[in-house]
């Protein structure tokens, strides 16, 4: 039987809505992939990389592990990640830690950190951490490169010094973080800087010590 330009019409119309739905699952699992804050609207869904109770509580903070964290406020909800494990290799440090049924963000990594952790190649630094505390990765003697995200605006004394092994560090922060000496003990590593940055870096105190500084579109990372 022919179908009628009545049928034709409503078969269109279902096809049009059963599109809009498609784009519509499409655009929330995007978001939800994505992460984000918690919003009243009830659709951007943080990303939660760890999830931990009360049974994961040690005297060294929650610990996933690999890593320990402590929280540093309830409001708003903060956490750091307090020590990792000697034997760590490769880190991921999560933006979000989830502790008890509440989210917590992971905005900075404590003094010592990962001090001596000499197998530990290669760290992902999430864009919520502000501040890198004093000798954080100190003695890592096997990392190779570090990519310090753009919401990091300072980062304390030694926090990579003895990393004998740092070939190449990456700063996607267009103003250049505040930095001390002793953050390095070698400047012979290859600094990487956002397009147009290269000037900023180069009159920067400390960072002016890098003797081969270059520009790279972050979006390449």
């Amino acid at each position: 039987m022919k179908p009628t330009d009545s049928d034709k019409g409503k078969f269109t119309k279902r096809i049009r809505m059963w599109s809009i739905s498609m784009l519509m699952v499409m655009g929330l699992s995007a978001m939800v992939a994505c992460g984000g804050d918690d919003s009243d609207d009830g659709v951007s869904v943080p990303t939660v990389k760890v999830t931990l109770t009360s049974s994961n509580l040690t005297d060294d903070g929650y610990f996933d592990g690999m890593m320990y964290y402590k929280i540093t406020s309830n409001s708003p909800l903060e956490v750091t990640v307090h020590k990792a494990e000697k034997s760590v290799i490769k880190v991921e440090i999560p933006n979000i830690v989830n502790i008890d049924g509440k989210n917590y963000q992971c905005t900075s990594i404590s003094k010592e950190a990962f001090s001596g952790c000499s197998s530990l190649t290669s760290v992902s630094i999430p864009n919520c951490i502000t501040n890198i505390g004093n000798q954080a990765f100190s003695g890592c003697s096997s990392l190779t490169t570090v990519t310090i995200p753009n919401s990091v605006t300072s980062i304390d004394g030694g926090t990579f010094y003895g990393c004998s092994g740092l070939h190449t560090v990456t700063s996607l922060n267009q103003t250049p973080p505040i930095i001390s000496y002793s953050i390095f003990d070698d400047y012979s590593a290859t600094l990487q800087v956002p397009t147009g940055c290269k000037t900023a870096y180069q009159n920067a105190e400390y960072w002016n010590k890098f003797k081969n500084i270059v520009e790279i579109d972050p979006s390449d990372i």
